[in-house]
């Protein structure tokens, strides 16, 4: 009954198929307006690379945007003027930062500037707190410069805040507003802010940008770049590639048209359901455009067939169809279900990636089945009966003799496999887990010489926020609550890596020190009395609301940072806690540390964690597909041994080549089942169809499999891992791992696939 089923769906495909050669424009036209449909709404789709994106959803995340919300902490982006060699404090400078202040400050996505120009005195004049700004003019002259200058380097915060201490740079920190978190307007803000700064370059003017928000930019670069330059590359390489293999340039560029035909359609479903690209989905047409051929190649093969056998374009045709229908079917389904298991992730990206990736191999299996056909059929295609593939049978008995020396030393076979997966699961053990976002750039890339300006001059552009949380309200306005705040601030200061902590004992020593018209050089007292602490309140409320929440039971602490990598990121987060701890162990107060960097560090683990339950569900819906389409509980078995080998290998390599777990290497593993199991497949389900056909021994039946199996499989692994190799050509560090740990996947695959698989067929036959 089974059988019947299987045949009866290849014959239902081919008989769609047929009507769609019968009625080839209407077809054509059908698949056009689509087509049309599809580019048009591909036209709107956004950019979004927003390590954010891998957050949704999680407590911490929702954590730290309740304290941006409450405190208005918003991404700030740190903007360097520097003047190598002179000082910043002349009237050109001072002119320039004057005016790119209020440039930035009008933007509408920009809440507040800091810098030389907007910086408040925060003196005392007689008996009156001055606040206004420390520029007290619009017009400079070399005078107010120079006072400017003097005024800043005697300043507490200022002096180490806004200029270096040389004085050949000066900084502009730029809050973006905090009302409007919309990653894709982020983007396009710091690209704004971007092109302001640079009208201020000049001869001897360099300018820098740092932040979370610039690195964001840089990277949705990158990802536009990859996905814009590396789906027609690889789309021209294939190209060439199909039409050396098969002698037939239009042959060769029908089923890569149906194959783009699918990813275009794909990219523009995405763009209508408002998904945007990110690191992760930007492979996805590549993905489907190299996974999907796989598919045409085995089509052409078998076309290319049953052509030399009837010599009638319109029946080998109809004939192709019907014997690939089924296998392809199978193929793309355990394919899709491997993808398609990444919809558990908690992490969105990758849920998107996976449907996005399942759907469009499905896609590209229809219009494989019924656009191929009809273009074929309008272009006289195949012509020329020539056996294709001479050398076929001789792959097919070289194999199957190899397998039948390798199950008489089947002990020897156990052994070589389990030292091959003994090492792979060594090696990955010592595979670690990180992640740079900075890292991912091109070594030349500008935002990297400009962090190092940055670092180098302010200390770091990135911040984590330290939350203090206690029941005892009004804490935080009591000298014990500041006391509190100072001595946690100046031991987790001592860090390496943290370059400065502000809370609000900072603020109100620097008030203090103001009130009591104390020395620059001094360090001011905190308040003894809490009526001291309210009367420095009434001088600036916005400062205290920035710092502590209403009734002061809750304190917020920065600490600026240098760029870490997500690893040395959780390292000093564990360190800092543990001092938090040890200081806070005697008060009623808690510390919470929160902020990007750590969040965005967090991000590979819940990645590590997800990748092996999506691994998990995949291998074991794969499983029960194969085991559905081969019928044989046994064959299916066996057949996914070479698949989960395949994987475990492919880490494995990337252990010894020195490589970080980082955010795209998550989905490889899925990736990987679902590349390997199609050659699988193939193989294993000729090896059925010649048993159930009356093959008379297990080598006869392994000898046809191979034939008529083996060489697509080569074929079509050349084809996959050169497609994946044009990814190693970005600079786009996820891009590059993406396409390298593919390659050398589909490398073990068909090693195994050909070796190994062979052998375990015959292991599992009863007649051997």
């Amino acid at each position: 009954m089974t059988v019947f089923r299987g045949q009866d769906y290849s014959r239902f495909v081919a008989r769609v198929a047929e009507r769609c050669i019968e009625r080839p424009f209407r077809t054509l036209g059908v698949a056009a307006v689509i087509l049309g449909l599809a580019a048009a709404s591909a036209t709107q789709l956004e950019i979004d690379p927003s390590p954010e994106a891998y957050l949704e959803g999680t407590e911490a995340w929702d954590f730290y945007r309740a304290i941006d919300r409450r405190y208005e902490i918003g991404e700030t982006t740190v903007v360097a003027l520097r003047e190598r060699g002179g000082t910043v404090f002349d009237v050109e400078t001072v002119t320039a930062v004057a005016e790119l202040d209020r440039v930035l400050t009008q933007m509408a996505e920009v809440e507040r500037v800091l810098s030389l120009a907007t910086a408040t005195t925060l003196e005392r004049q007689g008996d009156v707190i001055d606040l206004r700004p420390i520029l007290k003019s619009d017009h400079v002259t070399q005078k107010s410069a120079l006072e400017l200058g003097e005024r800043i380097s005697n300043h507490a915060v200022y002096s180490q805040l806004l200029v270096d201490k040389r004085h050949e740079t000066t900084f502009l920190f730029v809050q973006l507003a905090t009302g409007d978190r919309d990653p894709v307007k982020r983007l396009s803000t710091v690209q704004k802010i971007r092109e302001e700064v640079e009208r201020f370059r000049s001869k001897h003017r360099t300018v820098h940008l740092a932040g979370s928000a610039v690195t964001k930019e840089a990277i949705a670069a990158g990802v536009q770049h990859d996905t814009f330059l590396f789906f027609p590359a690889a789309l021209a390489l294939l190209t060439v590639l199909m039409w050396f293999m098969f002698g037939d340039v239009v042959f060769s560029l029908v089923p890569l048209g149906v194959v783009g035909y699918a990813s275009v359609l794909v990219v523009g479903v995405l763009a209508a359901l408002g998904v945007p690209i990110n690191m992760a989905t930007a492979t996805v047409p590549t993905i489907i455009l190299v996974i999907g051929l796989a598919d045409s190649v085995h089509f052409l093969a078998e076309l290319k067939r049953q052509y030399a056998r009837s010599g009638d374009q319109h029946a080998s045709l109809l004939a192709t169809v019907e014997a690939i229908a089924l296998p392809c079917l199978l193929t793309t389904a355990t394919s899709a279900v491997g993808f398609f298991a990444l919809v558990t992730s908690r992490v969105g990206p990758l849920r998107q990636f996976g449907y996005a990736t399942a759907i469009g191999l499905l896609v590209a299996y229809a219009t494989s089945m019924w656009l191929t056909p009809v273009v074929l059929h309008l272009v006289n295609r195949p012509k020329g009966r020539r056996a294709s593939f001479p050398a076929a049978p001789i792959l097919g008995e070289r194999i199957s003799a190899f397998a039948v020396a390798a199950r008489r030393r089947l002990g020897w076979t156990i052994a070589v496999t389990g030292l091959l997966f003994g090492a792979s699961v060594a090696a990955m053990s010592g595979l670690p887990i990180d992640s740079d976002f900075v890292g991912y750039l091109d070594e030349d890339h500008q935002l990297r010489e400009d962090i190092a300006i940055v670092e180098k001059t302010l200390g770091g552009a990135d911040v984590i926020e330290v939350i203090l949380d206690t029941e005892q309200t009004g804490l935080f306005r009591t000298p014990e609550g500041l006391r509190i705040l100072d001595t946690l601030g100046d031991d987790l200061e001592n860090f390496e890596g943290v370059s400065r902590v502000f809370s609000l004992a900072d603020y109100l020593r620097l008030a203090n020190a103001v009130i009591n018209d104390l020395p620059a050089d001094e360090e001011a007292p905190l308040p003894e009395t809490a009526e001291a602490i309210a009367q420095l309140e009434l001088l600036d409320p916005v400062a205290f609301a920035t710092l502590s929440n209403d009734d002061q039971s809750q304190a917020r602490m920065s600490m600026q940072i240098r760029t870490m990598s997500s690893e040395e990121v959780l390292h000093l987060a564990d360190l800092l806690r543990q001092t938090a701890d040890i200081d806070l162990a005697q008060t009623p107060v808690k510390a919470t540390f929160t902020g990007l960097p750590p969040l965005f560090a967090q991000i590979v683990k819940n990645l590590v964690e997800d990748a092996a339950g999506s691994f998990g569900i995949a291998a074991l819906l794969i499983f029960a597909a194969m085991l559905i389409g081969l019928r044989s509980p046994t064959i299916a078995a066996v057949s996914m041994v070479p698949n989960i080998l395949t994987v475990g290998l492919t880490f494995g390599t990337m252990a010894l080549l020195g490589l970080s777990f980082d955010t795209n290497s998550a989905f490889v593993a899925c990736l990987g089942i679902g590349i390997a199991v199609d050659d699988t497949i193939h193989i294993a389900a000729r090896y059925r169809r010649a048993v159930e056909e009356g093959a008379p021994n297990p080598r006869a039946a392994l000898a046809y499999a191979i034939t008529h199996a083996g060489h697509p499989v080569v074929l079509t692994s050349l084809l996959l891992a050169v497609g994946f190799s044009v990814l190693c050509l970005s600079s786009f560090s996820p891009t590059f791992r993406v396409g390298l740990l593919s390659a050398i996947l589909v490398g073990y695959a068909v090693v195994l696939d050909l070796l190994l698989l062979p052998v375990l067929l015959l292991v599992v036959d009863r007649r051997s």
